[in-house]
């Protein structure tokens, strides 16, 4: 059922992205936007780790490649997390979490140089992919969780030079994983208020090249 309803998600998409296409100017171009500078912020950790960390330091980039028309273009990307989480009761903690979307952007000019763009869409969530989980000297290995996100943002784009942009993206990802199973000796610590639930909002820098 969440396979259909994600297919049909992205036909809807395709289909409305070629019913604005027709009103378009212009030839179609490729988009590509790569965004290293960035910084994620886990509502209650919720999600991305499956305990409750004391300190923890949260790093985020992404890569989208689109199909654009002058004013609207559909999108494929990949967004990456990373974190390193600290507990008090000596669990250290390094996962990751990749989601793969699908958005639709509309394009407005500010100005000649400057852009702007919101954009909506959904994907799906793969958490631990590369899990590293160690108590008292002890390491674990846990299984890849995965699910479905739906994510919504605006974007600003400064042309420097020809086909080349410098972006800055602020947006919002939200989503649920499958529950984890724990070996007996860490399900003590598991956090189950809303493990299985990933809210976070972003913040990153990049570039954008057309051709």
């Amino acid at each position: 059922m969440k396979k259909t309803s994600f297919l049909l998600f992205v036909v809807a998409l395709f289909i409305a992205t070629i019913a604005f296409s027709q009103e378009e100017k212009g030839k179609a171009q490729f988009k590509f936007d790569v965004n290293f500078l960035g910084n994620a912020a886990f509502y209650n950790y919720c999600g991305f780790s499956i305990f409750t960390p004391q300190e923890h330091v949260t790093s985020y980039g992404s890569i989208n490649f689109a199909v654009k028309w002058e004013r609207v273009a559909l999108s494929l990307g990949f967004d990456g997390y990373g974190g390193n989480m600290i507990y008090s009761n000596g669990i250290k903690e390094t996962n990751s979490l990749a989601n793969i979307k699908i958005n639709f952007e509309t394009y407005t000019n500010i100005n000649d140089r400057l852009l702007f763009s919101l954009y909506v869409g959904g994907g799906f969530l793969f958490s631990h992919l590369n899990p590293s989980l160690s108590i008292g000297g002890k390491t674990y290995d846990l299984k890849t969780r995965i699910g479905g996100s739906a994510n919504v943002g605006i974007a600003l784009y400064y042309h420097i030079v020809e086909k080349l942009f410098v972006n800055i993206k602020a947006g919002s990802i939200a989503g649920k994983l499958k529950s984890v199973s724990l070996p007996n000796e860490l399900s003590i610590y598991k956090n189950d208020i809303n493990n299985n639930f990933i809210l976070s909002n972003e913040l990153s820098l990049g570039l954008t090249f057309l051709f």
